[in-house]
């Protein structure tokens, strides 16, 4: 069990309004990590937060909800986990999702409506402050913080976020890859 601690959170009080402040580090349920985060990205979807949408009920359930007071805003992101002895690098996986409904069994478990997600409010009880990746010091679900290789930044790391969405969208495509070497020519073996 995690003693409670502190720590300086960029907080989304309600829409329009953000400040930062020490606040007591939001629990997740089931086995955690503690990050130290390094780098956070600022995604449009934080800024529709400050504005008064809710990306995430607009996407997932097809309505607007309402955001709960005190988010902790930011889900692009990175840092480290200290273990005895050493800091391991990590970005992580922000959201959780049920891993039962048709969604996730489908592969579309950006669409599973009871998941868990930082810097969203979404799937979380009542709480004081909503999980969010945008404090000094975060808990996150064990095994949702992967690790990072020496030779990427903290900086880097941020948009494998936007980059998961992108490989999850063209896979959901059913593309297939196309090369046309007639076409792009200075590639020709000679």
């Amino acid at each position: 069990m995690k003693r409670m601690c502190t720590s300086l959170a960029v907080i989304l009080e309600r829409p329009g309004s953000i400040s930062v402040k020490k606040i007591p580090i939001p629990p997740v349920p089931g086995p955690s990590v503690r990050v130290q985060m390094q780098a956070c990205g600022i995604c449009g979807n934080d800024v529709r937060y400050f504005s008064g949408e809710n990306p995430w009920s607009l996407h997932t359930l097809g309505k607007h909800v309402p955001s709960p007071p005190n988010m902790v805003l930011g889900h692009e992101v990175s840092g480290f986990i200290r273990n005895p002895g050493e800091e391991v690098r990590v970005a992580i996986l922000a959201y959780k999702s049920c891993g039962r409904c048709e969604y996730c069994r489908s592969g579309r478990e950006n669409l599973c409506s009871t998941m868990e997600h930082f810097g969203h409010s979404a799937g979380w009880q009542e709480m004081p402050y909503y999980p969010g990746g945008m404090p000094e010091q975060f808990d996150i679900w064990e095994g949702f913080a992967h690790e990072i290789p020496p030779h990427v930044s903290f900086e880097q790391a941020v948009f494998l976020d936007g980059l998961a969405v992108a490989v999850h969208a063209v896979d959901q495509s059913g593309l297939e890859p196309y090369f046309d070497v007639d076409r792009v020519g200075w590639l020709k073996t000679v």
